[in-house]
């Protein structure tokens, strides 16, 4: 993945003051696994066992450190505390089964990827010969890809079985580089450099696919086995969904593509980029045909389908909005905009970091809450800076949490 933050036109935005509206506190979601706080040699011992059911927030506070909480800021559990000049914290992930988290630490430049439960409990750190800057488990729950700069290009490997004796499979390397993970955990899709796409199973060299890529970032592999992405046809580009040497193709267009299928599998939003850098919209299809439904032709810098695959979170620049004062309002569109929220500013961490790259970054984590009635981010607004829980509800104000640049939603152990 290539690093940089996205411009969004040429004048400032002041902030609006937000107005009188009722704020409506998120209650997470219950399981009956209970789990403890641990410690160990970088995380804060605890006096007594902390609560950590439910969902919880993952978040990268104001002072480099990584925290996990309840939705209110309630039950923390510090999984670090020596972020500092010598000590960096960054990318946590969290496994799709809810048991483990996972994140990045670099120590006087010497980086691993560091692995513990929910609870806090550090079980290993795995010293890589690069500095990952995206982690991704798979959908098992068992391995862990990285991506990292290499030289002038981007290492790629894993780490296999990430939880019981984990080992670093170094696999490839490319710049750019994007990737996704098979349904069973086995192979992975690969987009590498300006003309290839294939897939590899970590030991094998990449297979090529006969297609040439189009413009377009991470390509996705649909539950059901199919794969998913952009490919050069002619003069055009088509968006196709992929089984065995058949092609179903979704769109035809010029420009450039970003995608991102609901996470059962059904349906694929994505924006149209001409080749002038503006927007065509963003549409919602039918991963097995049908016509596209146009969800907004307002610049959207990024979007993230809900955990049910009900509704669809976009983040949508304001009309004039600047590359140093990036306004932007959040919108949830579920067959119509249903909410919209006042403006804020994203942080600089995830507006620099993660929005250029969503629809990598939306295969390995979430902004949503588990049953998809809130979402979470890093932001300032007129009031104040912090990590936000917004309810999907018109009215009604988001809840500030902590401090922090980043946060996403892990879910309930199971």
């Amino acid at each position: 993945m290539v690093r940089g933050a996205r411009s969004l036109g040429q004048a400032a935005l002041a902030l609006m003051v937000l107005g009188a509206c009722t704020s409506t506190v998120y209650r997470p979601s219950s399981t009956d696994t209970a789990a403890a706080s641990g410690s160990s040699t970088n995380t804060p011992s605890a006096s007594a066992p902390t609560d950590v059911r439910g969902d919880r927030l993952i978040v990268l506070q104001d002072d480099g450190n990584l925290a996990s909480m309840a939705p209110d800021g309630a039950n923390i559990v510090a999984l670090t505390s020596e972020a500092g000049p010598d000590v960096r914290v960054s990318q946590p992930v969290a496994s799709p089964d809810g048991r483990y988290l996972a994140w990045v630490e670099i120590r006087a430049d010497r980086p691993s990827v560091v692995t513990a439960t929910r609870a806090g409990e550090v079980r290993d750190e795995i010293p890589l010969r690069i500095a990952p800057f995206f982690l991704q488990w798979d959908p098992t729950s068992t391995r862990i890809a990285y991506l990292g700069s290499i030289g002038i290009g981007i290492g790629f490997g894993v780490i296999d079985e990430a939880m019981v004796e984990p080992r670093d499979i170094p696999v490839g390397g490319g710049s750019p580089l994007y990737l996704s993970w098979a349904p069973d955990g086995t192979e992975l899709l690969v987009h590498v450099g300006p003309d290839t796409i294939g897939s590899t199973d970590m030991v094998h060299d990449l297979r090529p696919l006969r297609d040439a890529p189009g413009t377009f970032q991470a390509p996705a592999w649909l539950p059901d086995g199919r794969r998913l992405f952009d490919r050069v046809q002619g003069h055009d580009q088509q968006l196709v969904v992929a089984e065995g040497d058949h092609r179903n193709v979704l769109a035809t267009f010029r420009g450039g593509v970003l995608f991102e299928p609901s996470p059962d599998g059904r349906r694929v939003a994505y924006r149209i980029d001409r080749g002038d850098g503006s927007q065509n919209g963003v549409y919602v299809q039918r991963i097995d045909g049908g016509r596209p439904v146009l969800v907004t032709r307002d610049e959207t810098t990024a979007f993230f389908w809900s955990p049910r695959s009900d509704a669809l979170l976009l983040m949508t620049a304001e009309p004039n909005a600047s590359a140093t004062t990036p306004v932007h309002r959040w919108r949830v569109w579920n067959g119509r905009i249903r909410f919209t929220s006042e403006p804020f500013v994203p942080s600089a961490t995830f507006f620099d970091q993660y929005v250029p790259f969503f629809d990598q970054y939306a295969q390995a984590l979430t902004p949503w809450s588990p049953d998809g009635s809130a979402f979470a981010y890093a932001g300032r607004s007129a009031a104040g800076d912090g990590i936000w829980v917004q309810r999907v509800e018109q009215g009604a104000a988001p809840s500030r949490v902590t401090d922090g640049g980043f946060v996403m939603w892990s879910p309930p152990e199971r």
